[in-house]
């Protein structure tokens, strides 16, 4: 490992009247020197060490970081809450630029004030308030105090995927009754919505995927300071951006395989792996695509990300194949957040000490130290990595 010591979309559209004229061009894509887009960042590393003197918020198996008035809101899954099959629960904490807790989000319980499981959330940077779909889908908003503001339901069975902020506005993946990734929706301050993208005819037909259950769409993080933000749907190469109501086609990528017209039957082949996005990331100059390489046994074997530059409209492939277990590294350390034009990844104690065993050769002091902390602490770090 170099200097990187952290590893770091449903289906083509019905055209509709917000979406502008198609642009078909192929997105051109190169190869990196590096493996790791984040060695290419030249600004630099900062640590953030959470406290590990508050036993409100001992931090692990982080999910997802924000960031807004100087605060960080980090969600992570609680050891101390435990669902229905026994799996941890996500709760959200607050903390300050120097790692110290401030407060909680939500309480978890029943009560129309309460989380009764907190399913997505992001931040309203207008309003300065958090908001959380809970599992009956239900859009909850606190205060970024923890203080309850208000809670709405819509009218009939709307389930969500994931909720973002953008602009003033916001918006939420919806899926469909089979579980395949349906609409881009806008949710509106009244408590309905309106659909920004509307599925392919023949996605609408299938039933649910074989092999038990269906596959979600891709759940994206990015800066809530953004004006407008990209977007790609399951089984789709087409990269759309976002901008209120309006909803651009902005060339396609030709790594992603979309769903054939008249495929019915889609199963978890190893190339829909391979081509499947995993996640996506959205600095304010450049919007990132992970995704995974398998062989034919499933097993990752190379991790890859797809930067695309807003600015030149292109795109870079870094491509990282590792001996080890991929997906165990990727775990312990990965993007969980983006500020600015900075990456946010998260660093675990065990994988600090991982590394401390098996690459420090391969580490720079100034993060040899730091892992060193880091090694011997309870709580995860944030790195941010500056362009």
């Amino acid at each position: 490992m170099k200097r990187s010591i952290v590893l770091s979309m449903a289906v083509s559209v019905l055209l509709v009247s917000c979406i502008s004229k198609k642009d078909t061009s192929v997105i051109p894509i190169e190869d990196a020197q590096s493996k790791m887009f984040l060695d290419d960042m030249k600004g630099g590393r900062t640590y953030l060490m959470l406290d590990d003197s508050s036993l409100d918020a001992v931090v692990t198996s982080m999910d997802e970081v924000m960031v807004d008035d100087g605060k960080f809101f980090i969600s992570y899954y609680s050891s101390v809450y435990r669902g229905d099959w026994g799996e941890g629960v996500l709760e959200l904490a607050v903390f300050d630029t120097d790692g110290r807790f401030l407060n909680k989000v939500g309480r978890i319980g029943r009560a129309r004030n309460e989380i009764n499981r907190l399913e997505f959330w992001c931040l309203d940077t207008q309003k300065k308030e958090v908001v959380i779909v809970d599992s009956d889908y239900s859009i909850k908003r606190f205060a970024y105090d923890g203080t309850f503001v208000s809670s709405f339901s819509f009218e009939g069975y709307v389930p969500l995927w994931d909720v973002m902020y953008c602009n003033g506005s916001l918006y939420a993946n919806m899926l469909m009754p089979n579980q395949v990734a349906d609409d881009l929706i806008e949710i509106r301050d009244d408590g309905t919505y309106h659909s920004l993208m509307t599925p392919r005819a023949n996605m609408q037909e299938m039933g649910p995927f074989p092999n038990g259950g269906g596959i979600g769409s891709t759940q994206q993080t990015m800066d809530p300071g953004l004006e407008s933000f990209y977007h790609l749907r399951l089984f789709d190469n087409v990269l759309y951006r976002i901008k209120k109501d309006k909803v651009e086609q902005c060339g396609s990528f030709d790594f992603i395989v979309p769903v054939d017209e008249n495929e019915k039957d889609v199963s978890y082949s190893g190339d829909i792996l391979n081509t499947r996005p995993a996640g996506t990331y959205e600095t304010g100059s450049k919007f990132i695509i992970k995704t995974y390489e398998n062989n034919s046994d499933r097993k990752i074997t190379a991790l890859v990300h797809y930067v695309y530059d807003k600015s030149t409209q292109k795109c870079t492939r870094y491509w990282a194949e590792y001996d080890q277990n991929a997906g165990w590294i990727s775990n312990h350390f990965k993007i969980v957040g983006v500020m600015g034009d900075a990456v946010i990844t998260r660093a675990t104690p065990s994988g600090a000490r991982y590394i401390l065993e098996n690459a420090a050769d391969n580490i720079p002091q100034s993060d040899l130290q730091m892992l060193k902390v880091l090694a011997d602490r309870e709580n995860e770090a944030l790195i941010i990595h500056r362009p």
